[in-house]
């Protein structure tokens, strides 16, 4: 992983690195990092890429799962033709309804004036977080 980071971080934003270095740090080294990988059985990594499947869509699962051959780090994937879940039916959504706008800005109201500015701007523009 640290060879891999050590490539990757000169290829992405600053933000997807920290998104990187959490998700190995939070999802990889407790669910298989003490395993090598000539000793990481395939059970052990099914099941492992069935508990990031609870997490994450499955292109990012598959993203993840092909990477470390990309990069030559492995001569060859021993993990070929492993299944990665479909994506829950829970319907993802990426905005928010006009109630939790009214509660977002009565509670940005209630805080600080710059959060309620902060609030009002994003939720005006359409701007995302790292964008403002």
């Amino acid at each position: 992983m640290n060879k891999w980071m050590e490539t990757y971080v000169f290829l992405c934003e600053d933000t997807t690195l920290v998104t990187r270095e959490n998700y190995i740090a939070n999802q990889i080294i407790p669910s298989i990092g003490n395993y090598k990988l000539n000793k990481l059985t395939r059970i052990e990594y099914q099941k492992h890429l069935n508990r990031l499947s609870e997490k994450y869509a499955k292109t990012t699962v598959q993203t993840i799962h092909n990477k470390a051959v990309e990069l030559e780090l492995l001569q060859h994937n021993n993990f070929l033709n492993m299944k990665v879940q479909k994506d829950n039916e829970i319907e993802k959504r990426n905005y928010l309804t006009r109630d939790e706008v009214s509660i977002f800005i009565r509670t940005a109201k209630k805080g600080k004036s710059h959060h309620y500015l902060i609030v009002s701007f994003l939720l005006r523009t359409g701007l995302r977080k790292g964008e403002l």
